[in-house]
Order: C-alpha cells, then structure tokens, then sequence
C-alpha cells in the first residue's frame, strides 16, 4: 500500500509540472517582447493592473480606479448633497497625485 501511495504521489508531482510548463508557454505564447509604454500627458485607461510597474501611483490602472471613485463621490454628493467635504478633499488628493506621476 505504502508503495502505490508513493507512486501516485510522484505521478502528480510529475503531472502539476507538466501543468505548469504548458501554462507559462502558453501565456507567453501572445507576448511582443521587448516594448516599452509610451509615455503620454493624458492617464490611458487600462483593464488591469500592471503588476510590473516600478510605482503603484504612476500605474495607469490605479490612477483610472482613483478617478472613477473621485467621480462617484462628486455625483453622490451632487445628488443627496452628503459627504460634499469628503469628495473635495478626494478630488484635491487626485489631482496632486496625478502631478506626482
């Protein structure tokens, strides 16, 4: 018995790696190589983090999230007029974040 279980064991060690070998060829497979952004005044929109960005307040995607919260607390405090000293102090915290980037 103790055998099998051994054997089963290095069976799925051998099956995770070839799991994983085919899963990083085939997310490399679309990739361009060596490409660079291009850097623009404007905040391009992005549909998901750069998980390789040297700072998380110059990724495209956290500064596209920032604004779209800013802009859901000035719509709520432009229709029930609550939290108005709070969507300031965002829209304030925005901006000076978007100058740093």
């Amino acid at each position: 018995m103790r055998r099998f279980l051994s054997s089963r064991s290095i069976v799925t060690l051998f099956a995770l790696v070839a799991a994983f070998g085919a899963g990083m060829a085939v997310t490399s497979l679309g990739d361009s190589g060596d490409t660079a952004p291009a850097s623009t005044a404007s905040i391009p929109e992005s549909d998901r983090r750069e998980v390789y960005s040297p700072s998380l307040r110059s990724d495209p995607y956290y500064l596209g999230e920032q604004k779209r919260n800013v802009e859901l607390l000035e719509r709520h405090c432009a229709n029930s007029g609550d939290m108005c000293a709070e969507a300031r102090a965002a829209r304030l915290a925005y901006e000076k974040l978007r100058e740093e980037s």
